[in-house]
């Protein structure tokens, strides 16, 4: 975060909401981290659109790519799944800036030849329809002074592009901290569904901040699929399998558990984002993009 960035106190800022831009304090000094929100819709025509995640190793548990290649790493305790995105730099004088920056780093720049496309398609100009349409630009998640930026998947970009990450993350630099574990196409029915109850009561992201340590995804992973109770938990199960499908391949062995981090939780919690995902079927269309 830039040191000469002002605190803004959070009363003074936006609510959270689902738009287009920014208030002027919350685009200047009143973000403190950034990320994108990527869509598509999922392979089966049951599984519905999905939003692209990653699962975060907690920071005392990261070490650098050279030692995770020794194959002496332990599995961390838990990794957090999350949109992709971080914190403010020093440099930052906006929030695109930040989201991309953050994007590109954490997904160990898998995006390859298709990232420009990717990037038209969260930052371009929606006032004169140069990129796609998902009926808002952003997420502001007030609590956590985090702007989300949206955008569909193009299909360059959706495939096998949690294996191009694995790719990316093996030839990283002996010295270069790995952060994300592994990247996921999740769908959002499924993710809907796990935080139903808590929406439900109305609870807000701060009061369910403690409750969601206690979301272990991972045992869905194991869960038989014979004994799922309906097709969002199925799909869930096959997502969160790949990470079994493809420890081998990964720097980091697979991680104890998996809970949702609270970003994803605010997001998730909020009415009027949690209305945009539960619509985002009609806003992306006919988008398909295979994996």
């Amino acid at each position: 975060m830039q040191a000469n960035v002002v605190k803004v106190p959070m009363h003074l800022l936006a609510r959270s909401f689902v738009g287009r831009e920014l208030g002027p304090l919350e685009a200047g000094d009143g973000y403190r981290a950034a990320g994108l929100v990527i869509f598509k819709m999922g392979e089966r025509a049951d599984t519905g659109p999905c939003v692209l995640l990653g699962t975060q190793i907690p920071k005392d548990e990261r070490v650098t790519a050279g030692v995770a290649r020794s194959g002496l790493v332990q599995a961390a305790s838990f990794a957090e799944l999350n949109f992709i995105g971080g914190k403010r730099d020093e440099d930052d004088t906006e929030a695109e800036t930040t989201a991309w920056r953050e994007f590109t780093e954490e997904t160990c720049g898998a995006l390859g030849d298709a990232a420009e496309a990717v990037r038209e398609s969260v930052f371009g100009d929606k006032k004169d329809g140069t990129a796609d349409d998902l009926g808002a630009r952003l997420f502001w998640v007030r609590d956590c002074k985090y702007v989300l930026f949206l955008g569909k998947a193009v299909l360059e970009a959706a495939k096998k592009l949690e294996v191009r990450f694995l790719d990316a993350q093996r030839a990283l630099s002996d010295a270069a901290v790995v952060e994300m574990e592994r990247l996921l196409w999740v769908p959002i029915r499924a993710l809907l569904d796990l935080t139903a109850d808590l929406a439900a009561k109305g609870t807000d992201g701060a009061h369910a901040q403690s409750e969601k340590i206690h979301v272990d995804l991972s045992a869905l992973a194991s869960e038989p699929r014979s004994s799922a109770k309906d097709d969002s938990v199925d799909d869930i199960v096959d997502q969160l399998g790949s990470i079994r499908l493809h420890s081998e391949s990964g720097l980091y062995p697979p991680p104890k558990k998996l809970v949702l981090h609270n970003v994803l939780l605010q997001v998730l919690l909020e009415p009027c984002m949690r209305d945009f995902l539960q619509n985002s079927t009609i806003a992306l269309g006919l988008v398909n993009a295979a994996t």
